[in-house]
This record gives structure tokens, sequence and C-alpha cells, in this order.
């Protein structure tokens, strides 16, 4: 089931996979967390790490007009990617997205 493999990842896979992706977007890793949001664990919280970015107004702007989805936030004035939600064989279309 994807979203208990999700649930289900240790800390450190996320890092190394955000680390993949930073160095692919030239982003940096900063460690934030997830919230599951739905079933029987509506609020739960868990550690993450993502891959954040400058000028996120440009790159959301880049991000709706992918021709696949990439979910986003922006936070702290920068764009986040929580990588707990990104398989490593997705790394490479969640690049193309930006254009890359």
């Amino acid at each position: 089931v994807p979203a208990v493999r999700m649930i289900a990842q240790p800390p450190e896979t996320l890092r190394k996979r955000a680390e993949v992706l930073a160095g692919k977007l030239g982003g940096t890793v900063e460690s934030c967390t997830s919230t599951v949001g739905g079933g029987a664990m509506p609020t739960a919280e868990l550690p993450s790490f993502a891959v954040t970015m400058s000028d996120p107004e440009a790159l959301d702007r880049k991000l709706r007009g992918a021709a696949v989805p990439v979910i986003a936030r922006i936070e702290d004035g920068r764009l986040w990617l929580d990588v707990r939600t990104i398989a490593d064989d997705e790394l490479d279309v969640v690049v193309s997205a930006f254009g890359i």
C-alpha cells in the first residue's frame, strides 16, 4: 500500500533522497515535518526532509505549468518539496517539472 510505505520510510532514507534531489535542483536540504492528513491518523506528524529553494513564486509558476503535477509549499520565503511522498524513481520527473 503506497501510503503505508510512505509513512514507514526511515529518516535516513528520506535524507539521502533529499540530498540527491537537492543536487539535481540546486536546492538545500532541510528537516521538516510531514502531516499524514488522512485515515486513522489525520493529525499525525512525522519527521521528514525537504529540498528548499529560493525564488518560490517563480518556481511555483513553473510547477503550475508543468505537464506533471508536483505538490510543494511556500514557507519562510522558500519553496519546500517534502521528499516523503516522492519515490526514488520519480526524482527525474520532479526535476523535469522545473524545466531542468
